[in-house]
């Protein structure tokens, strides 16, 4: 355990973790976010509950990181949670912690109440549209502070219920992205293309996300057989990247692949930290979600000057300038996603475009300095203005 030094005349700011292991686009956002906080200004202290790589890549980074664990609250009744709390509120005031981020539900709980109890003011950051249980959302949105909600599809969707108590409360911050680590470059294309055995003919295109089933997966599968059928000599390639967090859906995606005749044609690729490379070997990016908060994958992807194909959602269009960047299909439609395929790959000259508006949109709207100096304004109004 690394412990902050007391003689840091800085802010202490603790940031704190739902997993102790990077599930999503949510932990590498919120560990940019740690990155990019002006050291000089503030003092960040991380913390996780459990042994994990989120801990190993800030004690990497040379960053104070503190484990405490959280428990679910289904064990409250043996008193885990309890125990948990109290040793959560220690760690904060033996560090003299002066505000508390939390990203996810779960480390908003403890949050909340461990704030209630040292008077040290919480900021919780909401990423999912999701709505948790009435009570819940409203018991964690009351006693926050501020809550920063990923994108306003995220805000209407989640707290619309609460009306102005809970709403007063929320700033719309968008995710960043290191415009300069995400961009085209062609000796990784080539590289990671010949690492894949994708042929230098063929259009590639990819699926950055979890196999579980709300990333619809399967769903852009049928639109690519249907693609096939229509197209027989279509030279498309897909490249499916992910953990098996359900491995159940896991399997039945390759059971799909193998029904559909799509063996040749798709290939599935572990979780890699590399994803730059992989966004370098891609000629088209695809979301086909069932529902996104403001997906991180998305924005790599634009700032890597990829042209965009996805289901219509509001958080998408957020980021996505419809028909300029991208193509936006209803979720399910399998025809209109099969013809955006063909389309696609077709017109090179389309996917040029698209990409080009993409990357000018992610430097512009979506750079990792302007995300990290809106949530420090937050910051300084919590220590010297009255919200």
């Amino acid at each position: 355990m690394t412990v902050a030094s007391k003689n840091s005349t800085r802010p202490r700011i603790a940031f704190v973790f739902n997993h102790d292991f990077f599930l999503g686009g949510g932990e590498r956002s919120f560990s940019e976010l740690i990155q990019n906080l002006n050291r000089r200004i503030y003092n960040p202290i991380v913390v996780v509950p459990g042994q994990g790589e989120i801990k190993e890549y800030f004690e990497g980074n040379e960053a104070s990181v503190l484990v405490t664990p959280f428990p679910p609250l289904k064990y409250i009744l043996i008193g885990h949670p309890v125990f948990s709390l109290v040793a959560f509120c220690r760690v904060l005031k033996e560090n003299c912690v002066n505000i508390i981020h939390a990203n996810g539900s779960r480390a908003c709980f403890y949050s909340v109440l461990a704030g209630r109890m040292l008077s040290t003011p919480v900021v919780w950051h909401v990423r999912e549209t999701i709505k948790d249980f009435f009570f819940y959302d409203g018991f964690l949105g009351s006693l926050a502070k501020i809550i920063i909600c990923v994108s306003r599809g995220v805000q209407s969707k989640r707290f619309e219920r609460f009306g102005t108590k809970i709403g007063d409360k929320i700033r719309i911050i968008y995710n960043g992205v290191d415009t300069q680590a995400f961009r085209t470059d062609g000796n990784k294309r080539e590289k990671t293309r010949k690492k894949l055995g994708v042929k230098e003919n063929e259009i590639l295109y990819g699926i950055i996300g979890n196999f579980i089933p709300l990333k619809g997966q399967d769903f852009f599968l049928r639109a690519l057989a249907r693609a096939k059928e229509q197209r027989p000599g279509l030279r498309v390639t897909l490249l499916m990247v992910g953990r098996a967090l359900d491995p159940t859906f896991e399997k039945a995606l390759r059971r799909l692949v193998s029904g559909l005749k799509l063996d040749s044609t798709v290939l599935f690729h572990d979780y890699t930290q590399n994803i730059a490379e992989i966004f370098s070997a891609l000629d088209v990016f695809v979301l086909p979600s069932k529902r996104e908060g403001f997906s991180r994958s998305l924005l790599e992807a634009m700032s890597c000057g990829l042209p965009i194909l996805a289901t219509r959602l509001d958080e998408v269009e957020e980021a996505v300038s419809r028909d300029e960047g991208g193509i936006l299909i209803d979720f399910g439609d399998v025809e209109k996603m099969g013809s955006a395929i063909i389309t696609l790959c077709e017109n090179s000259g389309l996917r040029k475009e698209m990409g080009g508006r993409n990357r000018k949109r992610a430097i512009e709207r979506f750079s990792l300095r302007a995300h990290a100096e809106s949530v420090q304004e937050i910051y300084t109004k919590l220590l010297f203005d009255d919200l």
